[in-house]
């Protein structure tokens, strides 16, 4: 097996969630990731590297005072929730998207994760019904089906995704090892930040990790003060 996640933090993570958001309409599910990894004050567990994610670099997202890099891939953790989050701030190279997925694979199962769930978003305008939850979901889970049910979301057949980038085909590769759900938003590009709220919202109330006493109030990475950009330079005026 090739090993393509460099721990820099080493961790037993028998029997944690895996979660993956998929580069999609709105970066939805990236969004989620950093939300989840500000307000719990996840850590760096390790980094991911292979040859289909295309390489970027750029400073510590969650500390403008932090000297630290912050890399195409990277996996985040929280000990108390169980729980390994992947953060993707980069694209997938078509091509070579089944190689990496199967090889994930691999690494996931070594790691002893026994949930994954995988984030998406889709086009807003395939929503027909504005009337019904924007939650859809596919999902072998049957305790996060019964979740998501109580909630509203509504079950879809795993086809084709519109604006939901690879969730549909990297489900299709992890479910049949893995208890695993594709959790989708119906989502149009913009700001979005309350999609991202509303979505973290449903995953700390599908997820056992989460109960009354661990749930807190949002905090949004610092980063999402340059969503749209630095501000105009004042000598400009």
């Amino acid at each position: 097996m090739k090993n393509i996640i460099n721990i820099v933090n080493e961790i037993d993570t028998t029997d944690f969630t895996f979660l993956i958001p998929s580069v999609a309409v709105g970066n939805v599910g990236q969004l989620t990731i950093d939300l989840l990894i500000s307000t719990y004050q996840f850590t760096k567990y390790a980094t991911i590297w292979h040859p289909a994610i295309l390489p970027s670099i750029s400073g510590d997202p969650f500390d403008n005072n932090s000297t630290n890099i912050s890399t195409a891939c990277e996996l985040f953790i929280n000990n108390n929730l169980k729980l390994i989050v992947m953060q993707l701030r980069s694209g997938i190279e078509n091509k070579l998207a089944v190689p990496f997925f199967n090889t994930l694979k691999d690494n996931i199962t070594n790691l002893g994760c026994k949930q994954i769930l995988i984030l998406t978003s889709a086009f807003a305008h395939e929503l027909h019904n504005i009337n019904l939850s924007h939650f859809r979901y596919i999902s072998n889970d049957q305790s996060i089906i019964d979740k998501l049910n109580s909630i509203d979301a509504l079950p879809i057949e795993e086809v084709s995704i519109f604006g939901g980038g690879f969730a549909t085909k990297l489900h299709s590769i992890l479910q049949d090892s893995f208890k695993c759900s594709l959790i989708m938003k119906y989502s149009s590009e913009g700001d979005n930040v309350p999609d991202a709220v509303q979505f973290l919202e449903v995953i700390t109330q599908v997820l056992q990790n989460f109960n009354e006493a661990n749930k807190r109030q949002f905090a949004y990475p610092s980063s999402w003060k340059y969503t749209f950009g630095n501000p105009p330079p004042i000598n400009i005026y």
